[in-house]
């Protein structure tokens, strides 16, 4: 995993309500690439229920972090998180989004180990993602996180389960 100190430049923390303004401008931002492989469509705007879901979590059931820049927290570079399933406590949906000048420099990945961690540490056994076949930065993404990656692909889409381990 990349330490900390590999990306000194930002600092990782919890999400909190008032990032929803950051949120909303980050996806903004985004090319329409990334939000097509993050969101498997074009999105280019966020309701403010969908704001309020994504930033008001309760890091049980739903947690989330965000990576800043270091020496000007109100930029946002990337968002995290896992949501636990309905069917199974044991299982979380994941997603990362990396902004776009910050992707391929291992920020992803190591807000990927975080969440790892932080679910194993609240009982979460494997994490889920649907994410588009083509995607392979996901793909390695959460074969890096995981111990077993298993895919399943349907109608367009990559459904991947990781196992965490213990």
């Amino acid at each position: 995993m990349p330490s900390v100190d590999a990306l000194p430049e930002l600092r990782f923390r919890p999400i909190v309500p008032g990032d929803a303004p950051r949120l909303a401008e980050g996806l903004r931002r985004l090319s329409r690439e990334s939000t097509r492989r993050r969101f498997l469509a074009h999105r280019d705007r966020l309701s403010t229920r969908e704001l309020r879901y994504l930033t008001q979590v309760d890091f049980w059931r739903h947690y989330a972090l965000v990576a800043v820049l270091a020496d000007d927290p109100d930029e946002l570079v990337a968002v995290g998180r896992w949501v636990r399933t309905a069917e199974d406590f044991e299982t979380a949906e994941v997603a990362i989004v990396v902004g776009d000048c910050w992707q391929g420099r291992g920020v992803g990945r190591h807000m990927g180990m975080m969440l790892a961690d932080a679910a194993r540490a609240r009982g979460v056994r494997r994490v889920t993602a649907s994410v588009l076949p083509e995607n392979v930065a996901a793909h390695r993404l959460l074969r890096s996180v995981a111990d077993r990656l298993t895919a399943v692909h349907s109608h367009g889409v990559a459904e991947l389960v990781g196992e965490l381990a213990a």
